[in-house]
């Protein structure tokens, strides 16, 4: 099951000003993005507390911004090049924002229980108003893949990558130093397998990592130092060469192509097609029967 919505209740709550103008949304079991576009009068006001802990990125159209967590508090004067925020779960946190009339940002949870080991430091600790490129870069790559059928496992692979960033940012001593070694080929074939028999399924780094008989966050350096890929990359080109398969050489309809093929709909399957092979389904399935 996808990682829960942001709760409403007296203990955990959410409250933003002004109106939202444009809102996406995708999750994994341990992973939620979100990204609003918001329309206010210049002045937002924020109140804020979730059970999960949250990245922020107030991408664009902020000012300023004075936040307080439990306590503790901090103005930012250049958003733009301090826009990043970490607010542990259950901090009790508020602010206001002075911002133009329409502002964007993003807002990422992600569960505790698939952190694991000393990483899990970093989901305790608060920092708001720090720049990492590194992250501002992975989250417009992430946000670009809400649509696609793979999400999930990219934004199982981006979490520990991200975490892995954040203790540089927090100063916190963690071992970052790749793993030796890659899987065996018996490991690597059966997780070929696995794979290939669920591409209409929704596969988490869990999983793969339990056939592999490893941690997650092994199991995700291992594979992409066997494969030179990651597990997300990996699934999205087999989906992508099965539906080329099924376009050429089967009477399916692109909605029935785009279902087994794990994309929820057409326009998912068109979207990634058209992404990776510069044509549309209609147009690959018309090219090759000539």
């Amino acid at each position: 099951m996808p990682l829960n919505a942001p709760s409403q209740t007296p203990e955990f709550y959410r409250f933003v000003g002004g109106e939202v103008a444009g809102q996406m949304t995708a999750a994994s079991p341990t992973v939620r993005v979100e990204s609003f576009v918001r329309r206010s009068g210049g002045l937002i006001d924020w109140r804020f507390r979730q059970p999960d802990f949250a990245l922020f990125w107030f991408r664009e159209g902020f000012h300023a911004f004075d936040i307080d967590v439990e306590g503790t508090k901090t103005r930012v004067k250049d958003p733009a090049h301090r826009g990043l925020g970490l607010f542990p779960g259950g901090a009790v946190t508020s602010g206001e924002f002075v911002s133009e009339t329409i502002c964007e940002y993003d807002v990422i949870f992600i569960d505790r229980a698939f952190v694991e080991g000393k990483a899990s430091c970093v989901l305790d600790r608060e920092l708001v108003g720090f720049d990492e490129p590194g992250i501002r870069h992975s989250l417009i790559e992430l946000t670009s893949w809400k649509a696609d059928a793979s999400f999930g496992l990219m934004a199982e692979g981006w979490a520990l990558q991200t975490l892995a960033r954040l203790t540089v940012a927090l100063g916190e001593v963690v071992d970052l130093l790749p793993a030796r070694g890659g899987l065996s080929p018996s490991v690597l074939r059966r997780i070929d397998e696995f794979i290939s028999s669920n591409l209409h399924a929704t596969i988490g780094m869990k999983e793969l990592a339990a056939i592999a008989n490893v941690s997650v966050r092994h199991f995700a350096r291992a594979f992409k130092q066997s494969t030179g890929r990651t597990p997300a990359r990996f699934m999205f080109d087999k989906r992508l060469e099965l539906a080329k398969r099924l376009l050429a050489e089967s009477g399916q309809t692109i909605t029935e192509i785009a279902l087994v093929c794990g994309f929820s709909h057409a326009q998912h399957l068109s979207n990634s097609f058209r992404r990776s092979t510069g044509r549309t389904p209609s147009e690959f399935r018309q090219f090759r029967r000539g």
